[in-house]
């Protein structure tokens, strides 16, 4: 998906019993591999019509919760793990780099919060990429953000963000499927 455009997500079955909360290894693992593939199969990148060499160190991970990020970590092989940038989304404001591999943020998250749903954080992991960002999520995420009935929790005559978030990450998602750049694994 990413030699006919910039953007591509990934979809993990999610368990019968539901997916593992924050602790998600085998996204983890997932994740991991996705990188050790974009290495194993890009040599040398072209970047505002520059080429040159293409290396972990061009490669940036993103996931909502830090001990996520840190499985990630050990999930790399250990002659790249350093190499790689893996960092919440918060940390990754004002930074980019070629390839990103996102983890989304309602990933395993079945009752989505506020934060869960915040639109920047979504904005800051699906932009920090120059060439092409791989978004990885379990596949309950449609279902889920469809099916979300608003929390109203806002104080009166305050923004709800909840249900604008649930509305722009369905939007997001939704946009993704049609216009084919979601594959299931």
């Amino acid at each position: 998906l990413l030699s006919s455009g910039s953007i591509a997500a990934l979809t993990v079955p999610t368990p019968a019993d539901g997916p593992p909360l924050e602790e998600d290894l085998e996204v983890a693992e997932i994740a991991a591999s996705v990188v050790t593939r974009v290495l194993e199969r890009a040599q040398q990148m072209k970047l505002h019509g520059n080429e040159s060499p293409f290396g972990a160190s061009q490669i940036g991970m993103i996931a909502t919760h830090r001990v996520m990020n840190t499985r990630m970590r050990e999930a790399l092989p250990p002659e790249i793990a350093s190499e790689v940038m893996i960092d919440t989304a918060e940390r990754w404001q004002g930074l980019e780099r070629p390839i990103m591999v996102v983890i989304h943020p309602v990933s395993g998250v079945t009752s989505p919060t506020v934060f869960d749903l915040e639109t920047q954080r979504l904005c800051v992991m699906a932009s920090r990429h120059q060439i092409g960002v791989i978004i990885i999520t379990r596949d309950h995420l449609a279902t889920t953000l469809h099916e979300l009935s608003p929390s109203a929790e806002q104080h009166p005559g305050r923004p709800d963000a909840f249900g604008a978030g649930r509305e722009k990450h369905e939007e997001f998602w939704n946009l993704l499927v049609e216009s084919g750049r979601v594959v299931a694994s």
